[in-house]
């Protein structure tokens, strides 16, 4: 049950299909600009399994440098570890013809948090 088909997919993975491809796909511009495809990248991200060098090559060759490098910075300080500084430090600067993206989205729900019963269900008060 995939995130966007009620059915599991008729095929089998590209065995050539790297994880900076998938990033890199879903950071593309054509791509949805959704908070849960953030996450999604951002996790991907911080998990470590993701070449830096490798993944700034495909993002520049592809066009999705900006919003990479627009959301490594709307991560807050508490949420980067070692691989999100190291993705960072790829860029001394901003990329060239960077302009940030119109996208209204609180950084701060990016971090991670334990989940409580009033987050997973909440039953409307009746009026009394």
């Amino acid at each position: 049950m995939g995130a966007f088909r009620a059915t599991p997919a008729n095929r089998e993975a590209d065995p050539d299909l790297e994880l900076e491809d998938v990033v890199v796909g879903l950071l593309a511009p054509q791509a949805p600009a959704e908070g849960r495809i953030f996450k999604l990248v951002l996790r991907i991200l911080q998990s470590g399994k993701v070449n830096a060098r490798k993944l700034v090559f495909r993002a520049r060759r592809e066009r999705a440098e900006g919003v990479l490098y627009w959301l490594l910075h709307q991560v807050p300080a508490a949420e980067r570890n070692a691989p999100v500084t190291e993705l960072l430090g790829q860029w001394p600067s901003a990329p060239r013809g960077f302009r940030p993206l119109d996208y209204r989205y609180d950084a701060h729900r990016l971090v991670r948090r334990l989940a409580r019963k009033e987050d997973l269900c909440r039953t409307p008060r009746r009026p009394s």
